[in-house]
């Protein structure tokens, strides 16, 4: 059972009646919980609202503050590689990128209103706590992001993932061979060799993380390493 938190009359008689265990913003409704849901009753409200883009949808943790910390580690790997001349104008630019990230703890779980109704691993309970659930529709973009400056592009049906960078100024030094795509349900791709940026169509909403030369610095595997760690715990809206 849920109680929608709309009126702060109701918000005070709900709270009076039972203590939610489970706490949901849902597209910035807040749903309180007094037991442990499953993410069919979670989606029912709202599935039918709109045409939503499962595989864009994602859940968050509130309570969880592990890449909170991540990020101010990565800021604190930058600001290192800075006291360094040569590295100074793409890393400072991307610290003031990395700056305005906003992450949460991603919960790695699907989300689809129909499966969740038809077969068990779509439909887990949540534990206690707070979480923020964003529902999408089709995303119309892709983001690159990296070694060079964050670059949002439209998104083209049955376009391969070369067709995208040649619209792109990719730096020299960046290590083209360890280029990843995040697709927005969480999934990764490294695009390792030539073929496969001309054989691989990227899904809509998709994150592109191009890294820096680890071969400058040792310090930039790490960097690189808690950037794609970060990119998919962001909360892109």
């Amino acid at each position: 059972m849920y109680y929608k938190r709309i009126p702060l009359a109701l918000f005070l008689f709900v709270s009076l009646q039972s203590a939610a265990n489970v706490t949901i913003n849902v597209n910035n409704t807040v749903y309180d919980y007094t037991s442990n849901p499953r993410m069919a009753e979670v989606l029912e409200p709202v599935a039918l609202e709109q045409s939503w883009y499962w595989n864009a949808s994602k859940l968050f943790r509130l309570d969880n503050v592990i890449q909170v910390e991540q990020k101010k580690e990565a800021l604190r790997v930058l600001s290192s590689l800075l006291e360094e001349q040569s590295f100074s104008g793409e890393l400072e630019r991307l610290k003031q990128e990395l700056r305005d990230w906003y992450v949460l703890s991603r919960v790695n779980t699907p989300i689809d209103f129909e499966l969740s109704r038809l077969m068990n691993e779509y439909n887990p309970r949540f534990e206690n706590g707070s979480y923020k659930l964003l529902l999408s529709t089709r995303p119309n973009h892709i983001l690159f992001f990296g070694a060079l400056s964050e670059t949002l592009l439209p998104y083209e049906n049955e376009t391969a993932i070369d067709e995208y960078f040649k619209q792109l100024n990719i730096p020299k030094d960046a290590y083209v061979k360890g280029i990843v795509v995040i697709a927005p349900n969480g999934d990764k791709k490294l695009l390792s060799n030539y073929l496969s940026t001309l054989a691989f169509e990227p899904m809509p909403g998709s994150l592109v993380f191009i890294p820096f030369n680890e071969s400058r610095n040792n310090n930039i595997a790490l960097l690189n390493h808690l950037l794609l760690e970060l990119s998919e715990h962001r909360v892109l809206h």
